[in-house]
């Protein structure tokens, strides 16, 4: 009689384990899958801002005066580079620098422009830099060619360079080249990086290069 009571045992447990390791395959076979946590390029890298501007030089690929045959066959050329701060609906001028006896020709195409724009860390998210192109081709003194451009750069609220042809409205003499901004505000770019200035003037042809590299804040 034991004999027959351990088979019936035996036989049930047999019957019994098949069905008890289907619904375990089955419960855990609804459990959510568990993934590692993705993380993406932003986190791992996020963008710095920029801690301050340091200029290297401007260049001429293309010198206007070379173009007619009455020119000069060179380009006084005066380069201006203003850090502002931005003010309710106007720019403040915080810094500034002229760098005015450039002329270049076929024997001088390069000068170097040392000179660091860097705002205070407290106002840096409103500061802006602003470089300023101007064919010399008038006489004028120091403060009172600043004066006039600092009154023009009041134009500009927004830090956003117009189309060429409001920049002519706007500034109102033949002799200005362009005008480029740089938000401290925006993504930091690492090695040496280029503005161009670009275009025709008074039928002449003109093409500058300003190099400079940025500096980025800490995180």
């Amino acid at each position: 009689m034991a004999t027959k009571h351990l088979y019936l045992t035996r036989r049930y447990t047999a019957v019994l384990l098949p069905g008890s390791l289907f619904l375990l395959v089955g419960f855990l076979a609804c459990q959510p899958k568990m993934y590692p946590p993705v993380t993406t390029h932003e986190e791992e890298a996020p963008q710095r801002s920029i801690r301050r501007i340091d200029l290297l030089s401007l260049r001429a690929l293309d010198i206007s005066e070379n173009a007619t045959t009455f020119s000069t066959q060179d380009d006084e050329i005066l380069f201006l580079s203003y850090l502002l701060e931005k003010d309710a609906d106007s720019l403040r001028v915080i810094d500034q620098k002229m760098f005015r006896d450039l002329t270049f020709d076929s024997s001088k195409t390069v000068y170097d422009l040392p000179y660091t724009l860097e705002p205070d860390p407290q106002s840096r998210e409103y500061s802006v830099a602003a470089f300023l192109l101007v064919e010399l081709d008038n006489t004028g003194t120091e403060d009172s060619i600043m004066e006039v451009y600092n009154r023009a750069l009041r134009r500009f609220p927004d830090a956003v360079a117009p189309r060429r042809l409001t920049l002519d409205t706007l500034i109102g003499m033949d002799d200005f080249l362009g005008i480029h901004f740089i938000r401290y505000d925006q993504p930091y770019e690492a090695g040496t990086q280029e503005l161009i200035f670009k275009g025709v003037q008074l039928f002449d042809r003109f093409e500058y290069r300003l190099s400079y590299r940025m500096e980025a804040a800490a995180n």
